[in-house]
């Protein structure tokens, strides 16, 4: 699908504080309002604050693009991807301490549960182990990874995904790497991200659990394998 003639995608180093509220609400609302809800003491503060932190993340050592609605002389933040390119990683078991802190990861971890951020520590560890079983050690850190993708639902079906997505790709198929990104929705896993050329690779993997008797599964999916 074309990209909507009202939408605009741009890189961004920064945000106003009007913008990144804009942009955590888009997130958010995407989301269902509900990001990791229970793993995060289901307080709607936290969920927008560690929102906020995959943003910051983003600007300490990935690439962060917006969609925005041009509406006569106003634009609103309608959408954002996160990317982590090659030498770079997001949250994990071997984070960088300053990206925690600069993103205010650290501030998330600290006001949750005991219970939650002990489930977090688990999560990194089966996260990487996950990756690395797949793709071989350090091929996650090696590639593009797509960190966060999100369009406000009241924007969907006007490209935007896509076009959130094409900048980082064009520069991954030059390069000659590849692209990925993890999922627990299985619509996204089956239908979503396969529509923009994204396959499933290896078997999913359940995730700890966090609620007893729930199960999760988590998805690993790849793009560029003929371009490389």
């Amino acid at each position: 699908m074309p990209l909507s003639s009202d939408i605009s995608i741009r890189q961004v180093s920064s945000l106003s504080e009007e913008e990144m509220e804009q942009a955590v609400e888009a997130l958010d609302a995407s989301f269902h309002r509900n990001f990791f809800g229970p793993e995060l003491g289901d307080n709607r503060d936290t969920i927008r604050l560690a929102l906020q932190a995959h943003i910051l993340a983003g600007f300490y050592s990935g690439e962060v693009y917006i969609a925005e609605q041009n509406t006569n002389d106003s634009k609103l933040v309608v959408g954002a991807s996160v990317w982590f390119g090659p030498g770079a990683k997001c949250f994990s078991a071997e984070s960088d301490p300053g990206l925690w802190d600069a993103s205010r990861w650290t501030e998330v971890q600290q006001t949750i549960p005991v219970k939650c951020s002990d489930w977090w520590k688990v999560f990194y560890v089966a996260y990487d182990a996950f990756c690395d079983g797949i793709l071989g050690a350090g091929q996650k850190r090696a590639n593009y990874h797509l960190q966060l993708l999100a369009v406000h639902p009241e924007h969907q079906r006007k490209g935007i995904a896509r076009a959130l997505l094409e900048p980082v790709e064009a520069k991954a198929r030059e390069s000659k790497k590849l692209c990925l990104v993890e999922t627990r929705t299985p619509l996204n896993a089956e239908k979503v991200y396969p529509s923009y050329g994204y396959a499933i690779e290896g078997t999913p993997i359940v995730l700890p659990e966090f609620v007893e008797g729930t199960s999760t599964p988590f998805f690993l999916l790849v793009k560029g394998r003929e371009w490389i």
